[in-house]
């Protein structure tokens, strides 16, 4: 994950260095897993680059990119692709909007949030079904501004991964819960 989040940075640093329409820059990492269901048990791992516009103190809106690491069965539905479990790498792209709250001089300000948007991948999520997908997902967590600078961010996110009936009757889709941490450059104007 490390190193999936180092070529993030490097793959986008262009356009954060040109974006001057964001005014604040996240870099986050998340892991958890989908509730146990007829299509088995995944695991999820992502490395995120978040750029984001304040429209207020407490309302920003933005888009996130970000690489993925989705461990699930291998087999689905009917098609067998043999035993066993196998790491699906994906990239994704979503839109988001967040809503601060607190004081706005405070040091720890919580938030809720909302995001969607398409999530491709190199084997079928889950298995049997489709590459493409969506990922929808609400979360709260808090920021923590130690300085003006940066702040650092902790949440927790639930998520629906499905392919939004593309496949068809092959839709069942994961439900997963997660946990944030990250780090916020440019924290939003106080």
């Amino acid at each position: 994950m490390v190193r999936s989040l180092a070529v993030l940075v490097v793959a986008f640093a262009p356009l954060v260095s040109q974006a001057q329409y964001f005014n604040r820059v996240n870099f986050f990492g998340s892991a958890g897993k989908s509730m146990t269901g007829r299509i088995g048990q995944a695991d999820i791992e992502t490395a995120n680059l978040e750029l984001g516009h304040a429209i207020s103190p407490r309302v920003e809106f933005g888009t996130t990119f970000g690489v993925a690491n989705i461990r699930q069965l291998k087999n689905g539905y009917n098609d067998n692709y043999g035993p066993g479990s196998r790491d699906v790498p994906a990239i994704g792209s979503t839109l988001f909007v967040r809503r601060h709250f607190g004081g706005l001089n405070s040091r720890v300000r919580p938030f809720v949030e909302l995001s969607s948007g398409p999530l491709w991948s190199r084997y079928r999520v889950p298995a049997g079904t489709s590459r493409m997908n969506f990922l929808s997902q609400g979360g709260v967590g808090v920021t923590f501004h130690p300085s003006e600078r940066y702040g650092i961010i902790a949440g927790w996110r639930f998520g629906h991964i499905s392919n939004g009936g593309i496949q068809g009757d092959r839709n069942p889709g994961y439900n997963i819960n997660v946990i944030v941490i990250g780090v916020q450059f440019h924290a939003m104007p106080r």
